[in-house]
């Protein structure tokens, strides 16, 4: 017997057995997520015979349009299914269950980020598109002594809070498509980032301000999640960067439509699916996503 319902609070344990045998993270961060972010009104269960099968967690926030009207949506996250339920569809029939879900509440989108490039086609198949691109690069400290133009400007960078970095955030991606995100979602990304050894920064020039978003990955790999200045000043921008954060490797993600320096591609990252024809027609053919807490 199939049953499909929001998690209750006892249920917590049952769940992060689920989570790390479907994605195998450290005990430590699953429990981080679990005292930081979890939410049992925004996670959905399905069960086999009363077994804990498949959950995922939707995460509420708004898709913004080029003239600034906001879309309801979620970000579906944490899709897991136990080994053992693997090839039953289950992740199928829990992901339309919470789209029919959501509609309810007057949320007609949904969104979510493939842990692999082979599951784009998967999510395909349940209606969802890829929308929501990035330019991404990868390079190293050297970047901070080579000769690059429009590198030699003054900024300072300083930690933020989530109230200071959306802020920023909204205002640097005016008359953009992209997905806007609540303070907790913000402040999220902010523990996540410090917990890394780095921060959620404000960047600002003398005729121009930004933010960025950093996270340690290992202790030679810096990822700049998010970085939004103008493109003019990328450049001495990462020069701060590297000198603030000292590390090997850096691999730098910008919204698609900012230029970066140096070879850099630009990829497919989240995908949308719209559950109202009428809704459909205000989303444009591609759009910025950012944090993913990937």
């Amino acid at each position: 017997m199939l049953e499909i319902r929001l998690a209750q609070e006892n249920e917590i344990e049952k769940q992060k057995i689920l989570w790390k045998r479907s994605f195998g993270d450290e005990d430590s961060y699953i429990d981080f997520y679990y005292r930081y972010r979890y939410q049992a009104d925004q996670t959905m269960l399905l069960f086999k015979d009363n077994n804990l099968a498949s959950m995922l967690t939707m995460i509420p926030l708004y898709l913004t349009t080029p003239d600034n009207n906001k879309l309801k949506a979620a970000m579906f996250y944490g899709i897991a299914t136990a080994p053992e339920y693997q090839g039953y569809g289950f992740a199928t029939k829990l992901i339309n269950y919470c789209n029919d879900f959501l509609a309810k509440q007057d949320t007609h989108f949904s969104l979510l980020v493939p842990a692999s490039k082979n599951l784009f086609g998967f999510y395909y198949k349940l209606g969802y598109r890829a929308i929501f691109y990035l330019r991404e690069s990868v390079f190293t400290s050297d970047f901070a002594n080579a000769p690059t133009p429009n590198s030699d400007y003054e900024c300072s960078i300083v930690p933020a809070s989530p109230e200071e970095y959306n802020s920023r955030r909204e205002k640097l991606l005016e008359r953009n498509f992209h997905v806007s995100y609540l303070y907790e979602d913000i402040l999220y990304q902010k523990r996540l980032a410090q917990v890394s050894g780095a921060d959620i920064y404000m960047v600002d020039l003398a005729n121009a301000y930004g933010c960025v978003a950093v996270e340690r990955a290992n202790s030679s790999k810096i990822v700049l999640k998010e970085i939004l200045v103008p493109e003019y000043y990328l450049p001495s921008v990462l020069k701060k960067i590297v000198t603030l954060i000292p590390s090997v490797e850096y691999v730098l993600r910008t919204p698609d439509f900012i230029d970066q320096p140096g070879k850099s591609v630009v990829r497919p990252f989240g995908m949308l699916r719209c559950n109202d024809k009428d809704l459909a027609l205000s989303v444009k053919d591609s759009g910025y996503l950012g944090l993913a807490f990937d």
